[in-house]
């Protein structure tokens, strides 16, 4: 039986997880349904497509983790993101493909800010997340385009065997915020939700003015 104390941490850990989830669902429902990661996972998204979305991501995690990093260097966390540093996975993608590295400008997105714990898990609620369903893209990488870890799939491949003990620890530290600390969360984790569909939706229309320049 558990302990009075364990069993209120049980209670609490599942409500902010369960309130992220919930809040994030509708979100998570459409970027699984997006036609591009369809084709993704189908192994129908042409190799320019790929590269493509390689260097759209590389932008968008050069700004997300630069925040991340400057928020941690601010306070004392138990957390290191150190380690989960998913930018040279991308960089190192591209340069297998022999990709010039872009420009990482200021996009006119809505980024979220990090000022506080709560918006710092909610970023990190997506973005780790997002490592779980990698697994998936990754497998079928390697089965419809021969991509490994060492071959152009270093970012969809993540933790590689760790990607779940490395969720576990993410939750481990995600279960410490209060409760009524998870609204702010959720509305961090929504605006990076936000950013991956702003980024799918952008890329056909990217698709096609390479394809312009190229004729």
């Amino acid at each position: 039986m558990l302990s009075a104390v364990t069993q209120r941490n049980s209670n609490k850990d599942s409500v902010v997880r369960a309130r992220l989830r919930h809040a994030t669902h509708a979100h998570h429902v459409r970027l699984n349904e997006h036609p591009l990661l369809h084709e993704l996972t189908q192994g129908e998204l042409s190799p320019g497509a790929y590269r493509l979305l390689l260097r759209a991501y590389l932008q968008l995690y050069s700004l997300l983790e630069a925040r991340i990093h400057h928020y941690l260097e601010k306070v004392s966390c138990a957390f290191h993101y150190a380690e989960r540093n998913k930018l040279p996975w991308l960089i190192r993608d591209l340069e297998f493909f022999h990709e010039e590295l872009p420009v990482v400008d200021a996009l006119s997105w809505d980024f979220p800010v990090i000022e506080n714990m709560a918006q710092l898990i909610g970023v990190l609620y997506t973005l780790e997340g997002s490592t779980l369903g990698g697994q998936h893209i990754s497998r079928c990488l390697a089965k419809s385009h021969g991509l490994t870890v060492d071959s152009g799939a270093c970012f969809f491949n993540g933790y590689g065997e760790r990607t779940q003990a490395m969720w576990q620890v993410f939750l481990d530290f995600a279960e410490s915020l209060p409760v009524d600390d998870c609204g702010e969360a959720a509305r961090s984790a929504s605006q990076v939700f936000e950013l991956f569909e702003r980024v799918l939706g952008d890329l056909p229309s990217r698709e096609c003015e390479t394809r312009q320049v190229n004729v």
